[in-house]
């Protein structure tokens, strides 16, 4: 069953890659593929992923460039699926021989296996339909098409990864540069935990608002806020926040953060700063100091000063609204918070008012 599995998401995985070249963005070009094919498959390990950004002046002046590369690209998914076609089938195959031993085997389960096994040869007819076996070179030479792509490319810049997180912004990830778009590119691949905090932000036109000095970009669109962690200059992770504009909103001074949540109307986050907690909104106004030895979050924030005793705070009002005197939180009913009193009792709040509606025994099994 496992190996069914393993074939339906193969073949899944293969059609939605079609369907994406077919609708692919137009402003971003993604070369991984070119380059490959460019050095014949030889620099596998160097084919990682490498995005180039083009504004709509540059499509437009090169619109005939475009297309060739989007012809390219097709002829690569075409290939590629050709090359792997007879592996794919053998391995249906198998599959398809394994299961029809199971219905032997197990015949109540035989109207289950079937459907699977219908499941398993409709997509394998989706898969085959994009095999053609006619298509055995490309139409344009891959290593001529990188060399253009990389004199018209925006600022002769490479992203190895990109994100579009609302308000006219991309997040995107730069510095280890795989392919031959920049000069002396293989000298400054970067080791993983360099390349992790190599991460900004960029307007839709390509100028840069956030430099590529941040870990992965966080971010809650409708809050206009972007949470992200960098290092200072004695290589400490610090965490903080800035705006779609680049300015920065929370100062990258913390340690830890439990979570941020638009529950008001500017927001509450919690950080740690030493080893206490405490909670800023979202222009780092102080709503509670940092005096709290542990917080959880389980739709609300459990806070405790000793690590014992645990009350609420509630994100939507900001204020503290059970007080510190309990284990911690029982139970979420439809409409009661129960917090577990140190006396096998059960306190009862109302999740809208949060005022203390009834005291029970504590259930046991």
């Amino acid at each position: 069953m496992k190996k069914l599995s393993f074939v339906l998401g193969l073949l899944s995985l293969l059609s939605l890659s079609v369907a994406a070249q077919e609708e692919r963005e137009m402003r971003w070009e993604n070369v991984t593929a070119l380059y490959f094919a460019a050095t014949n498959g030889t620099d596998r390990d160097n084919a990682l992923q490498q995005y180039l950004l083009f504004d709509d002046a540059v499509l437009n002046r090169n619109r005939s460039l475009y297309r060739q590369y989007e012809t390219f690209a097709k002829e690569f998914t075409t290939m590629s699926i050709n090359a792997s076609a007879s592996g794919v089938n053998k391995e249906i195959d198998d599959v398809v021989d394994e299961v029809k031993k199971m219905i032997k085997e197990h015949p109540e389960m035989a109207d289950e296996l079937n459907a699977q096994l219908k499941e398993v040869e409709k997509m394998r007819g989706e898969y085959n339909g994009h095999v053609n076996e006619e298509i055995k070179e490309y139409t344009y030479n891959p290593k001529e098409l990188l060399e253009k792509l990389t004199n018209i490319s925006q600022g002769k810049r490479t992203y190895t990864a990109y994100k579009d997180i609302g308000n006219g912004l991309y997040a995107v990830q730069t510095g280890a540069c795989y392919g031959p778009l920049e000069p002396d590119a293989f000298k400054r691949v970067k080791t993983p935990e360099e390349n992790k905090f190599s991460w900004g932000t960029i307007d839709y036109d390509g100028n840069v608002i956030l430099k590529p000095i941040y870990s992965d970009v966080d971010d809650r669109e409708s809050w206009d806020m972007i949470f992200l962690a960098m290092k200072d200059k004695n290589g400490n992770v610090r965490l903080g926040a800035c705006g779609y504009d680049g300015r920065v909103r929370i100062p990258f001074v913390y340690t830890g953060c439990m979570g941020y949540h638009d529950g008001g109307e500017n927001g509450i986050c919690a950080y740690t700063k030493g080893d206490k907690w405490g909670f800023v909104d979202f222009d780092n106004k102080m709503l509670f100091p940092f005096e709290f030895a542990r917080v959880k979050y389980h739709a609300y924030f459990e806070v405790s000063k000793d690590g014992k005793n645990f009350g609420i705070i509630d994100d939507g009002l900001a204020k503290m609204v059970v007080p510190m005197k309990y284990r911690g939180i029982w139970d979420y009913m439809e409409t009661y918070l129960e917090m577990e009193r140190f006396d096998d009792k059960i306190d009862c709040y109302d999740k809208k008012t949060f005022r203390l509606v009834k005291t029970e025994p504590k259930p046991h099994d």
